[in-house]
């Protein structure tokens, strides 16, 4: 049996760091074949321990929501989804809990739209507010690693006002299923992040469940499902909340679309500036992983402009 001391890690840590957990979960379970360690194993090194049974953690949900999500037909929806609204080529479906909040599910395809520029457009946080309907503040708290995000976002629908802190992170699952997750919830608090005062119109939302699945179909298309579930926190009838969101959860998708469309046609708007500013996770990060994805399945590499 091999002692801490030997047992290399490097290479779990990369793909950890690359936020690659699927993978990472292959090489741990191989790391722990090659060294002959029992399955509970971790190192001592209290920093990298976390970091691994973080990954390992991520991973399991990525394995469950791709088995859930997986496309069946051409919907990929079950039984379990009632109809409620179609627009814009972007369906919505929803679910009510047992709590009697409504879970909502949104999808649409993403055609002539870089990945490149709908990663920016989800990454630059600051900028929620000028796409988001009924977003009036957003920006970022904290930037844990490339891609886990502390972000500040404040909804006002008049003359109801709601805001929250969400912690979302990202796992590259391309080389598993040619798809990126994304997932988030709120959290009751984080350093140097604080949400306003409540009062008789302004409380805090809490977002049970975001999961947004991106599934890649080549370097300028893609099909975009997000599930969430949000509780407003307000004293109106579930039933009316319910139906708002309802019908107006889809145009969040069709926002998106706009709003990446607008990055393109702009090359000098705030979104590119952020990127031309942000080298080491766009051009140093984003960038190789896009065309190397690409490269892998065979498709023409992605046209990025910012770094000419």
């Amino acid at each position: 049996m091999a002692t801490p001391a030997t047992v290399d890690t490097s290479s779990l840590l990369q793909l950890i760091t690359d936020c690659c957990y699927l993978q990472a979960r292959e090489s741990y379970q191989q790391l722990l074949v090659e060294n002959n360690l029992p399955d509970s194993w971790l190192p001592e090194d209290e920093t990298e321990a976390a970091s691994i049974k973080r990954a390992l953690e991520r991973a399991k949900e990525c394995a469950e929501v791709l088995k859930d999500m997986t496309v069946e037909g051409e919907s990929g929806i079950n039984s379990s989804w009632i109809h409620a609204t179609t627009h814009f080529g972007i369906t919505c479906h929803y679910q009510l809990g047992d709590d009697g909040i409504v879970m909502v599910r949104m999808e649409g395809k993403m055609t002539d739209l870089p990945l490149f520029e709908q990663a920016a457009v989800i990454h630059e946080v600051e900028f929620f507010k000028t796409w988001i309907p009924f977003c009036n503040d957003s920006h970022k708290v904290d930037k844990i690693g490339f891609a886990d995000l502390v972000a500040y976002i404040s909804l006002f629908i008049p003359p109801i006002g709601r805001d929250t802190i969400i912690y979302a992170w990202a796992a590259d699952c391309l080389r598993e299923a040619s798809k990126i997750i994304i997932s988030g919830k709120s959290v009751p608090s984080w350093p140097n992040g604080a949400t306003k005062p409540t009062g008789w119109f302004q409380d805090t939302m809490d977002v049970k469940t975001f999961l947004a699945v991106i599934d890649v179909t080549n370097s300028t298309s893609a099909r975009t499902t997000i599930v969430a579930k949000v509780d407003p926190r307000t004293i109106l009838p579930h039933s009316l909340i319910n139906f708002v969101v309802r019908n107006l959860a889809g145009f969040m998708l069709y926002f998106f679309q706009l709003k990446v469309k607008d990055v393109i046609k702009h090359p000098d708007c705030e979104h590119a500036k952020c990127i031309r500013e942000n080298t080491h996770f766009y051009r140093d990060w984003l960038k190789p992983k896009l065309e190397g994805f690409c490269k892998v399945k065979g498709w023409d590499p992605p046209v990025i402009p910012y770094f000419e």
